[in-house]
């Protein structure tokens, strides 16, 4: 299946939630991007940081809240994905 069966909601479960998940990351990236970029002059880079992981954490959360996840299934996401992070994240600062 090539990405435009995706698009137009074609394939497996697992493809069309792929599409869904790399669309939306892809889009969070960008628009954390552009504004770190536009923002380095006006606001310190740790605080932009800090600010974004506050937002991104807060959507994660109330997401989580809707799908029905406990706390400890959203902690549990929530360790899983830093320690990939870890060892994978670029490093910006």
């Amino acid at each position: 299946m090539d990405e435009k069966q995706a698009v137009n909601g074609e394939g497996t479960l697992e493809q069309k939630l792929q599409h869904v998940h790399s669309d939306f990351v892809a889009d969070i990236w960008r628009a954390w991007k552009d504004n770190r970029s536009e923002s380095a002059t006006s606001i310190d880079s740790e605080k932009f940081s800090r600010i974004s992981v506050v937002s991104l954490t807060q959507v994660a959360a109330t997401t989580a809240v809707d799908v029905g996840m406990t706390e400890e299934q959203f902690l549990g996401v929530c360790q899983a994905n830093f320690a990939e992070a870890f060892k994978r994240a670029p490093r910006w600062g």
